[in-house]
């Protein structure tokens, strides 16, 4: 029987209930086109380390497994194969050529922080 989902339910609770069945092998993106991408998902080693999404015009970044930490960014630009964001702190690239997020601070860059795993619309 399925749940029928009421307007009462928070909207990032949803996707993100629908994006970790993504996360987890159910589905997984085809190409897509880099204007239209909204969500990336990320794993380290095998395992899923984060998910960003688009809301509200701004990206949120959420931790999976142990932390469950939410951090936001503002898009600061796109080319044809990656997603630029910031928060002020840090810089992030989600590649979708090289499958990579890449990493920096005022104190380090980490490129290949994590693989993407998947991408969609």
């Amino acid at each position: 029987m399925k749940k029928q989902i009421t307007k009462k339910q928070n909207p990032i609770t949803i996707f993100v209930l629908a994006a970790t069945t993504v996360l987890f092998g159910f589905s997984t993106a085809v190409q897509a086109d880099i204007s239209q991408v909204r969500a990336v998902t990320a794993s380290a080693q095998g395992q899923p380390k984060a998910l960003y999404f688009q809301h509200g015009g701004k990206w949120m970044e959420i931790g999976l497994l142990a932390d469950g930490s939410v951090r936001t960014f503002t898009e600061t630009n796109r080319d044809e194969w990656s997603i630029f964001l910031a928060d002020g702190e840090v810089t992030l690239q989600l590649d979708l050529h090289t499958k990579t997020v890449n990493y920096a601070d005022s104190s380090q860059t980490i490129p290949n922080l994590y693989q993407v795993f998947a991408y969609h619309n």
